[in-house]
């Protein structure tokens, strides 16, 4: 599913507001109902996203933090995508007190910290990132992929979003398995494990 800054997501009667909050990265989105808020990599429990990967920047990131996520009621739970220390849950407020890289005075002095930070490239950026780029590059070019080439997932959805951004993309000769590899097997579609 794709969105955009303000777009709400309705799941079973569940309401999620998406927030455009660039830094981590230039398309790092949070996704906040009253009460909690989930926050990627954007803030962590007493940390914040690095802003050295593709698209990262640390003046953005300060804004989205200071003028987004944390003009949220103090009660918010943060949910952040994951933690190194086993925490799993904290609030606006505790983060807003408490998380050493929010306590600075300035969006200079926010980003004097983070382009400082001595940080391993994580496996496989350096492999992640060039491939990005040349989709982007690429994007607008008109080619045929293979003689028929199929996108697949388990169920269907991530398959058909692929689908919706190499047909925009212009590439021709792509279909989507509907339903994915769920549908495939219970209407009895072959299947051949690969060797390993």
């Amino acid at each position: 599913m794709r969105v955009e800054d303000g777009d709400k997501i309705k799941i079973d009667g569940f309401c999620l507001d998406a927030i455009h909050i660039p830094g981590h990265t230039s398309d790092q989105y949070c996704f906040y109902t009253p009460g909690m808020v989930f926050t990627g990599d954007t803030l962590f429990i007493r940390g914040t996203g690095r802003t050295d990967f593709h698209g990262g920047n640390a003046l953005d990131a300060y804004g989205s933090l200071f003028n987004k996520l944390l003009k949220l009621p103090e009660h918010t739970l943060v949910y952040p995508g994951h933690d190194y220390k086993g925490d799993s849950c904290s609030t606006i407020g505790e983060e807003r007190a408490f998380n050493p890289r929010l306590q600075v005075k300035s969006a200079s002095e926010y980003a004097k910290i983070m382009d400082n930070l001595i940080l391993p490239t994580p496996k496989m950026m350096d492999i992640v990132i060039p491939k990005n780029q040349t989709w982007r590059t690429t994007r607008n070019a008109s080619k045929t992929i293979g003689p028929t080439t199929y996108a697949l997932c388990a169920y269907g959805e991530k398959s058909a979003v692929a689908l919706k951004e190499i047909t925009t993309a212009r590439f021709g000769n792509i279909r989507h398995l509907g339903g994915g590899m769920e549908a495939w097997i219970h209407t009895g579609g072959p299947v051949k494990m690969a060797s390993h």
